[in-house]
């Protein structure tokens, strides 16, 4: 049996004392914020986008500054912010990855183990095919892949958000896709136009990159059409749900002072509102949403409801 302390009534008053001290002074210090993804990748590049306005704004004592902790796919850098001292000066940028690192039993962990500071920018997906593919329509290629159930091969990033994406889409409009470990957009690229994979999703900033190169899209995940992707259908539209997006989020370890918290989401809050910084997010695919507080905890909770419920399926049983 551990032992109990029971703390004195001096004691609580010196805590809560202490704990309103770090409110009035933090940051004292610079804030390292884990990106536990490579440098220079899609979700670093979104992240230090935010960070550089903060930091230029000067809405902050002190800098945030980027850290990468790279490895297993974004474990690692879960493990390390996870574990890190819960006093606001290390933080966790990252996605839905985290859920469904989880989901396929990765992490024992997962967004539960943080407190959700906020919420910034959103990334939806593009369902497309060859230029000269024989589906005109989503609705065509259903009808193909229901015929030819698990046999038609889709060009993905096996375990990951795009996966979520695919599995999400696909139990929405009743079709079984053969998924195929492929990996990054440039990889999917090369695939579909070489004919290795019929299918894929890209992101938004891909979907621009790629779309002069040879595909067609059939289908926008989103509730409705967007001006950036063009006269794409969207899945909400079709009676197929409003797919799934891949949000920035950024978290603090379990236990994190709520006076730290809200200083972060606050400054967060700040770059989101700068139209520079909107302009910025909307030309690399990113919708410059923010939410914080009960709001996103309830959508985080729900979407690792989601997350787990499709794990079997993320990892191919």
């Amino acid at each position: 049996m551990g032992i109990f302390v029971k703390l004195t009534t001096a004691a609580c008053v010196a805590a809560v004392t202490a704990t309103t001290a770090l409110a009035a002074d933090y940051p004292e210090r610079p804030v390292r914020v884990i990106v536990p993804y490579g440098a220079g990748g899609s979700s670093d590049i979104v992240v230090r986008t935010i960070v550089n306005k903060i930091n230029d704004l000067g809405v902050l004592d002190q800098p945030l500054a980027v850290v990468n902790i790279t490895g297993a796919g974004g474990p690692v850098g879960f493990f390390r912010a996870k574990d890190a001292e819960p006093d606001g000066y290390q933080i966790l940028a990252t996605h839905l990855g985290l859920l469904t690192s989880k989901a396929v039993g990765t992490t024992p962990f997962g967004a539960e183990a943080f407190e959700p500071i906020a919420q910034s920018g959103s990334t939806r997906f593009v369902f497309a095919v060859r230029e000269d593919a024989p589906y005109q329509s989503f609705d065509d290629f259903v009808a193909a892949a229901k015929a030819k159930p698990g046999e038609l091969p889709e060009a993905n990033s096996i375990g990951g958000a795009l996966h979520f994406a695919s599995v999400v889409l696909s139990d929405s409009a009743g079709y079984e896709p053969r998924i195929v470990q492929v990996g990054g957009g440039a990889e999917r690229i090369k695939s579909i136009l070489g004919g290795t994979t019929d299918h894929t999703l890209f992101t938004v900033a891909e979907y621009s990159n790629f779309k002069d190169s040879g595909i067609r899209a059939l289908a926008y995940l989103a509730p409705e059409r967007s001006d950036t992707v063009g006269d794409v259908p969207a899945t909400g539209e079709m009676g197929l749900g409003d797919g799934v997006s891949v949000d920035t989020w950024w978290l603090a370890p379990e236990g994190t002072p709520q006076e730290a918290i809200d200083t972060l989401a606050e400054a967060i809050r700040a770059a989101m509102e700068d139209p520079e910084l909107q302009e910025s997010l909307r030309a690399k695919g990113v919708d410059p949403t923010f939410a914080s507080g009960e709001e996103l905890a309830a959508h985080i909770a729900e979407l690792a409801d989601v997350a787990m419920a499709a794990g079997p399926a993320l990892k191919g049983e």
